[in-house]
């Protein structure tokens, strides 16, 4: 009877083992690198404590910029690191799924070109999804 006890925990402990071990090996890999069949890229973190950001644009090779979802426009130089918030940018209704949205530039942007974005604008007792240059 006690080496059917024991002989039982040892092949749950087996199970565990079999099952547990795969899935650690999945985690023992580096997270920052994504690989897919045309490319593998590695993740890199280069700015940190920003508001929601929800739409990216390249305005040059190494400048980025993006929407934070509360309203605020940003420009982020990947040299540098260093993130300046840029005026102008339209009201906007964050509630729910509502913010400033996405960003969008021509191809070959250069300064003085059009800046296109989507928000929610407050409207009566809720928003609309506006397109704004």
């Amino acid at each position: 009877m006690q080496n059917a006890k024991i002989v039982g925990y040892f092949r749950i402990a087996v199970f565990f083992i079999l099952i547990l071990f795969p899935a650690l090996q999945c985690l023992a890999r580096p997270l920052s690198i994504i690989a897919s069949q045309e490319a593998e890229f590695q993740l890199e973190e280069v700015a940190a404590g920003l508001g929601v950001v929800w739409g990216m644009a390249f305005i040059g090779p190494a400048e980025l910029l993006f929407t934070e979802r509360q309203g605020k426009v940003k420009k982020l130089s990947l040299a540098t690191g260093k993130i300046e918030e840029i005026p102008g940018a339209p009201e906007v209704w964050a509630k729910g799924q509502g913010g400033l949205l996405d960003v969008a530039v021509q191809q070959g942007y250069s300064p003085g070109d059009w800046i296109y974005f989507t928000y929610s604008k407050p409207q009566g007792s809720g928003a609309a999804t506006t397109l704004g240059r």
